[in-house]
């Protein structure tokens, strides 16, 4: 992946560069009808109770090895892909949060999306629900199912060029009449791309009829980065590092201590909190300065590096 695309990544999902605790991930595929290939990354959030993340940017790489960001996020996980016999992909994805919910998206040239408008009055399950999408040769068929009650499954169908419209034309189907067994599966022997996965689950997809590969570590992490700290306190004998440990640390927990050579000499510097940018750490110095304004040790302290050593 491009140096360049995955910083505009990080910056379209996360609102800056990703980090240890917030890395890129590949989120699914798809090939597009001009011989383009459709790919999903989301955010991993390692500090969030959700940790997929709830959005999935688009981006399309072409024969020429050029890549382009979609800014057009689909919502929710990413539960299945699939391309219909006239060249529409369709996305699967749940939310799940206060419930499950599913929704589906479709495209046909994986730049202009839209979100399907699913049958109403389904009485399915109010915040527990699951979804089945089956492409025939001219019908979607989605059948959906309560999580909590697998008694509960009803399914409709309707052509694709209803579907995509604002309001579909949906039409119940029976039990009986449900076409699970007719249910497209992708055509292997059509595709021009070929797709690898090793066991360290890093992927590479290769054009069959082009030069060009594509590879995708299955964590893109960000390169190491500085990290930002208040420094509150510097000292030229460790004794007095120590006391000023016991007395902040009374108040402030996340106190860091370094030795820090400046020539000769050995100083003795005490930080607070580590930041993965300079706004954040800044934001909390001006918090700081707020609360404690008679306070010197934080009205005299201020935004930095964190060393290293």
């Amino acid at each position: 992946m491009p140096e360049n695309i995955r910083k505009q990544l990080c910056y379209e999902l996360s609102g800056g560069e990703c980090s240890l605790e917030q890395e890129l991930h590949y989120g699914g595929h798809s090939e597009l009808v001009n011989d383009k290939i459709l790919l999903f990354f989301y955010l991993y959030d390692k500090q969030t109770m959700y940790k997929h993340g709830y959005a999935n940017t688009p981006v399309i790489v072409d024969t020429k090895g050029k890549w382009r960001i979609i800014k057009s996020s689909l919502r929710a996980e990413i539960q299945k892909i699939k391309q219909d016999p006239l060249g529409g992909v369709w996305v699967r994805t749940l939310w799940m949060m206060e419930g499950i919910f599913p929704s589906l998206y479709y495209t046909k040239n994986g730049i202009k999306w839209q979100e399907i408008a699913f049958p109403k009055n389904r009485e399915v399950s109010s915040s527990f629900e699951n979804l089945q999408i089956c492409l025939l040769g001219n019908e979607v068929e989605l059948t959906f199912n309560s999580i909590d009650d697998e008694t509960m499954v009803k399914t409709w169908e309707t052509s694709y060029a209803s579907a995509i419209t604002e309001t579909p034309q949906w039409k119940e189907v029976k039990a009986e009449n449900r076409s699970k067994s007719a249910c497209r599966k992708p055509d292997s022997d059509k595709s021009v791309w070929g797709f690898k996965q090793n066991r360290g689950l890093d992927i590479l997809f290769t054009h069959k009829n082009q030069s060009v590969k594509i590879f995708l570590p299955y964590k893109i992490s960000a390169p190491p980065q500085s990290l930002y700290t208040i420094q509150v306190a510097v000292f030229k004998y460790k004794k007095n590092i120590d006391l000023a440990l016991k007395k902040i640390g009374v108040v402030h927990k996340n106190l860091i201590s370094k030795e820090v050579k400046k020539g000769e000499a050995i100083q003795y510097k005490l930080f607070l909190n580590s930041f993965s940018t300079k706004r954040k750490a800044q934001e909390r110095l001006n918090s700081l300065k707020k609360q404690y304004k008679i306070e010197n040790t934080f009205q005299n302290a201020f935004v930095t590096k964190l060393p290293k050593n």
